[in-house]
């Protein structure tokens, strides 16, 4: 995982990777707020605790999850 994530910023300037860091703070905070407010809205309407409907929103990990054998092969 970390080669795959280290080849596609290789090359770039320190400007677009602190571009990319700041994308992806905002991108994160913007998902945990979903989820947040999903959880919040169904927590009166099904019987389930608050935090496992957290985390059935949550972001995490799907996406890089799916690169997982492809950045095997490539370390």
């Amino acid at each position: 995982m970390g080669c795959m994530l280290g080849a596609r910023f290789s090359g770039l300037p320190m400007g677009h990777i602190g571009m990319a860091i700041r994308l992806t703070i905002v991108n994160v905070l913007f998902g945990l707020g979903v989820a947040f407010v999903f959880t919040r809205a169904l927590a009166h309407v099904i019987d389930q605790p608050p935090a496992a409907i957290f985390l059935a929103f949550a972001p995490g990990g799907v996406t890089e999850m799916r690169h997982l054998p492809e950045s095997r092969s490539a370390c």
